[in-house]
């Protein structure tokens, strides 16, 4: 049986005992920078794993707590399958707590469960109030039927039972899908004498084998892998799920800047998103514009948001937003990312990108609202349609798959079954080529009154119009997709006895010497 690949997170307010209970689960202290150790604080994710009886191995991620690190636990967050959300029994419910909660929603995390630390400071009163509080506090979220388990790492007090229960929780949660593009952020770099660089990271999605190249991202740099780590050990192969270690050739530590990925193949990069955002409970209302600091893996980047459908989002409240970025980043439809206000000391919310490659709606034109609203609406048929309606020339079944970020097959039975009637489709081998039904005819036309005019021009010539001459009513847009949906209108347009071959040309079925 194939072990399983997921990632375990730690989040809580600060000093509620996080690190301490990842050492005490695994014997490893995440705090290893001085700094860390002066101030008795997480300041950086700190890394390790947790063996399990089953031979399975988890990987562990430790984000810090205080308040002016939330970008660093997102950074954590992002890559995460399950949480341990820690409360510290003799605080109970701070301002973290709260907060690394509502981000853990937003970023779309299902599972998880609660540990009530430092045990050994409180009495079997105080205990049972810090367990209720925390059960009302976790209600309508994903943790609300979550178990509560109470521990001391100082007493060593329900540890055991602990991780029992993380085995059980991790036997129940599935794997990531591996299929997809292979992405992951680089949470660090560092350079290892003997060795080169080296970069560590959460796998979002995909697989990874040793002898692929990779890519640096933004900036499309190809890279080749001298080896794979995987928890500390060499591996031919790794998937999403998986805490990775890449030494790679053909990088250096000044190639590298915060918020930079590694992917299996070159992806197109972006400076616009379309998005669905909802606003944490107590932010402060949005207007139409806005200036903020949006969060997605390890990037953190100032942007300007425009909402789209409405003129303000409100505390809970959720809209439809562009978001415009000063420099280029790789992202994917259904990335969950994080806003906070422009200067950086409060979460505002987050959401799901659902069009990484948007057309701009400066004007907030009711037709270009109704495509994203389409887009986001998690409607496959709805989303192929947007998207084949954003395209001003035919599009292939591959490229929408690549913008939808899914498996091209699993378009397949929508495309053949399940399409609005405004869209048009043909097939040639293992291509499929969409347009809008008003384009096919548009086109048709287009190819009928040019060689009406031609006739008209030339009454006694047999020949008629070329390919060729044809593919200029794609006008620039000129491409293998289009010269695919040629074939089948001409193929079309024959079959309706509208034109017939004649040599290398075609003419109208009407047309005589």
């Amino acid at each position: 049986m194939e072990n399983k690949h997921l990632i375990m997170g730690t989040a809580g307010h600060i000093d509620h005992g996080k690190t301490a209970l990842v050492k005490a689960l695994t014997g490893y202290d995440c705090d290893t920078h001085k700094q860390e150790k002066d101030r008795g604080i997480t300041i950086n994710l700190g890394f390790t794993h947790l063996d399990l009886a089953d031979g399975n191995s988890i990987g562990i991620i430790d984000v810090p707590g205080h308040a002016d690190f939330i970008k660093t636990m997102v950074t954590g967050a992002c890559g995460i399958d399950f949480v341990l959300l820690v409360i510290s029994a003799d605080e109970g419910i701070m301002p973290q707590t709260r907060e690394h909660l509502e981000i853990m929603n937003i970023l779309g995390i299902e599972h998880g469960m609660i540990v009530l630390t430092k045990m050994d400071l409180v009495d079997e009163e105080l205990a049972e109030l810090a367990e209720e509080e925390t059960k009302d506090f976790i209600k309508g979220t994903f943790l609300e039927n979550a178990q509560i388990h109470k521990v001391s790492t100082r007493t060593k007090q329900g540890l055991d039972d602990l991780i029992t229960a993380i085995s059980n929780l991790f036997e129940k949660i599935p794997s990531r899908d591996s299929k997809g593009d292979f992405r992951m952020y680089i949470d660090r770099i560092f350079t290892q004498p003997g060795f080169g660089t080296i970069v560590n990271g959460s796998i979002l999605s995909g697989t990874l084998n040793k002898k692929q190249s990779v890519y640096l991202l933004p900036g499309n740099k190809e890279l080749r892998i001298r080896r794979m780590e995987r928890h500390g050990n060499e591996v031919e192969q790794l998937k999403a799920g998986d805490r990775a270690s890449l030494n790679l050739i053909g990088i250096k530590n000044k190639d590298f800047v915060k918020g930079m990925l590694i992917a299996g193949k070159q992806i197109k990069e972006t400076k616009m998103l379309d998005a669905k955002l909802f606003l944490f409970k107590n932010a402060t209302p949005i207007g139409l514009w806005s200036q903020v600091i949006f969060l997605l893996g390890t990037i953190r980047i100032m942007a300007r948001m425009h909402l789209l459908d409405k003129n303000e989002l409100k505390s809970e409240d959720s809209g439809i937003v562009q978001i415009y970025l000063p420099k280029p980043i790789v992202a994917q439809m259904g990335d969950h990312f994080i806003i906070r206000n422009s200067s950086g000391d409060l979460t505002l919310g987050g959401g799901v990108i659902v069009d990484p490659y948007p057309l701009h709606h400066r004007r907030r034109r009711k037709e270009q609202i109704e495509i994203v609203k389409n887009i986001s609406s998690g409607n496959l048929s709805e989303q192929i349609a947007a998207e084949v309606k954003k395209s001003v020339s035919p599009v292939s079944h591959l490229a929408l798959a690549e913008k939808l970020n899914i498996d091209p097959d699993e378009m397949i039975n929508t495309i053949f079954n399940e399409l609005p009637n405004e869209i048009v489709f043909f097939q040639e081998g293992e291509h499929i080529t969409l347009l809008l039904k008003k384009m096919n005819t548009k086109i048709q036309n287009k190819i009928l009154n040019m060689l009406i005019e031609h006739h008209k021009k030339n009454p006694l010539m047999e020949e008629g119009k070329t390919f060729q001459e044809f593919m200029g009513v794609f006008g620039n847009q000129q491409d293998e997709m289009s010269r695919l949906a040629l074939k089948a209108i001409l193929k079309e347009l024959e079959e309706k006895n509208k034109i017939r071959k004649n040599n290398k040309t075609w003419i109208l079925t009407t047309h005589e010497i």
